[in-house]
């Protein structure tokens, strides 16, 4: 991340918020239910300071550890469709070769040996990969780079023996697509023109175990060019496993949710073509699998319902915090017991309970308890032309008491900034902070950063100049070989 200084005057009387408070890790991250609804777990750091999961039920208050890591924090855990067996990773010293482990998490289990746990994968130099987990099956399936770093081989893991099976010996393909019955169904290949070739296995091979990724066991399947790449992206198998849904870039700068047939992919219907920023993120029902609601991130996640079979608990949840962006965490398998938080500056992320018989939430907990106490700062999103007249998107945070000028008291071109409240009566020091990537966004959201700078009295500028993802494939293609030129030029006019 870039910074850069622009010195004017300081004004900023807020109480000071201590770094260790803005900087030190969050009590909980990683927030998700279990698949039948009745716990939810997190990690968090224990009493040594090294993070580990903890369970709590979701119809009492009891709380916990289920992990008991002495060394290495845990990284990330899944639930899986054994009940009380979860998965969890650790890498060594932060080598980001992630080691994986089972374990029982039954109150009887942790009793007889709370330290007991099963080692699915923890070879030095080796990254461990989920490749597949339907929560419903005793198996699952897992990705080893143990020959060459670039590529997993695919294993079949049982939950209940431990056996593991080889399912596809690969030197060729890094990304793996499969179905909700665990089956590879397609493979991913980057072409020499840039382009992504998408292959699957042709109808007429019997599909024998292991298979391998030899180019006579593969046929293409569908080619998706440079300029769609940044848009373009399987999504999720239908529950028949023979339809699929996409996010499809050709023929659009924004991209469309669209779904169409395994064996016709061709013919596609349109479910939902983006309208101001590409599709953000897709709520799919966990049985059915038919989509229920679909987001884009402008300046904030909006949500667009796709089935009225949820109308109302959207409807509920939405109401609930106003001011804030809905994002669904976690949905058990019977849809009756959800996970919600909210997207807001100046709130760290609080996270609710909804149950959906009761139409009622329950609020769990904020992931930031120790800043309820201070003002924080809002992200205000806007947009700005440049010297060659691309519009462009940005975000200023404004310190949380500098007083704002009033629209009735600027020229007719900056009452709408001041109706959206990012004019201060005095001016203000600036930091502008430049994502990196370049093909990345920022988003709206708390920041720590954000809230350290503001708290002590800087403006904060947040630029998503030509190259950013999110806005649609034009604009970031446009920034192919501008890296210094003019994507340089799109922060300094957003400055101006």
């Amino acid at each position: 991340m870039l910074l850069a200084l622009l010195f004017l005057p300081l004004l900023s009387s807020a109480e000071l918020i201590p770094r260790e408070l803005l900087f030190s890790d969050t009590n909980y991250t990683a927030v998700s239910l279990s698949p039948n609804g009745r716990f939810y777990a997190f990690i968090k750091p224990d009493e040594n300071n090294v993070k580990n999961v903890y369970v709590r039920c979701t119809s009492c208050k009891h709380m916990r550890q289920v992990t008991f890591e002495e060394k290495s924090d845990v990284l990330g855990y899944i639930w899986t469709g054994v009940q009380d067996v979860i998965l969890y990773t650790q890498d060594r010293q932060g080598d980001e070769n992630t080691m994986l482990f089972k374990k029982n998490i039954s109150e009887e289990a942790l009793s007889h040996d709370r330290l007991k746990k099963t080692v699915i994968s923890d070879k030095p130099g080796i990254k461990a990969r989920i490749m597949g987990n339907n929560n419903r099956d005793p198996h699952i399936l897992v990705g080893l780079n143990e020959e060459n770093p670039a590529y997993h081989n695919v294993y079949i893991y049982d939950l209940l023996t431990d056996r593991m099976t080889l399912l596809l010996k690969n030197d060729r393909f890094p990304i793996i697509i499969v179905d909700h019955d665990l089956s590879i169904r397609l493979a991913v290949q980057e072409q020499p023109d840039g382009s992504l070739a998408y292959y699957r296995r042709p109808p007429h091979l019997p599909n024998q175990i292991p298979l391998t990724s030899g180019e006579s066991e593969w046929e293409k399947y569908i080619i998706v060019q440079p300029e769609d790449r940044a848009i373009t992206t399987f999504v999720s198998f239908d529950k028949s496993n023979q339809y699929m849904y996409w996010i499809w870039g050709e023929g659009s700068d924004l991209g469309a949710l669209v779904v169409f047939n395994f064996d016709e992919p061709e013919h596609k219907e349109v479910l939902y073509t983006a309208t101001r920023a590409e599709i953000g993120s897709i709520l799919i029902h966990p049985i059915d699998k038919t989509v229920l609601a679909v987001s884009e991130v402008y300046h904030k996640p909006e949500l667009f319902v796709a089935n009225d079979t949820v109308m109302d608990d959207l409807q509920y949840l939405v109401n609930l915090r106003p001011h804030g962006s809905l994002q669904i965490l976690s949905i058990s398998l019977d849809m009756t017991t959800w996970l919600v938080t909210y997207a807001s500056s100046d709130k760290p992320y609080e996270v609710f309970l909804y149950r959906s018989w009761l139409k009622t939430a329950e609020f769990l907990f904020n992931t930031r308890p120790e800043l309820e106490q201070y003002k924080l700062n809002k992200q205000i999103g806007f947009d700005f032309k440049t010297r060659d007249d691309m519009v462009l998107q940005a975000y200023i945070s404004l310190p949380p008491d500098a007083p704002l000028r009033a629209a009735r008291d600027v020229a007719e071109a900056d009452r709408g900034y001041a109706e959206l409240g990012m004019l201060p009566l005095v001016p203000q020091k600036m930091v502008v902070l430049v994502h990196g990537g370049p093909k990345a966004r920022d988003d709206y959201g708390y920041s720590d950063m954000n809230a350290w700078l503001t708290n002590r009295g800087y403006a904060v500028l947040q630029v998503n100049f030509r190259g950013s993802v999110g806005f649609g494939k034009q604009l970031t293609n446009a920034g192919n070989g501008e890296w210094g030129m003019k994507m340089h030029f799109d922060i300094l006019d957003a400055v101006e």
